[in-house]
């Protein structure tokens, strides 16, 4: 996400300015990682991303969170608890499994439930 993304807290804006070196290197990172577990069938897949959802944590507007659910592409399903007041959606990308996480006093908007499922975004 950009530095002007209007759904960024103004503490998030700062951080994304700050990490921009970062995020390119943490992505470096995951394309050797994908490379090296493409050549070397040896070493086990993660348990973080096929056991465990990779996370994402939102902790600005809601509407962020839903963006990336729908960039990302994938089906998703509610994960959030019984009488959890965050929102957490699970989906799968491929084999990679993903979570979303946003906490309702930082995420504006509905918190999903077993009744409802997180508009537009459930496939």
């Amino acid at each position: 996400m950009s530095s002007t993304n209007p759904n960024l807290t103004s503490w998030e804006r700062t951080q994304n300015a700050a990490d921009n070196g970062k995020r390119a290197e943490y992505i470096a990172g995951l394309e050797a990682l994908a490379n090296i577990l493409k050549t070397h069938p040896e070493i086990p897949l993660p348990y973080d991303g096929r056991v465990v959802g990779l996370g994402f944590l939102f902790t600005g507007h809601r509407a962020a969170l839903d963006a990336a659910a729908r960039v990302i592409g994938c089906s998703w399903t509610d994960a959030a608890k019984t009488g959890s007041r965050c929102v957490h959606l699970e989906g799968r990308l491929h084999g990679l499994k993903l979570l979303l996480t946003g906490y309702p006093d930082k995420v504006n908007g509905p918190v999903p439930s077993e009744d409802r499922e997180p508009a537009g975004l459930v496939a």
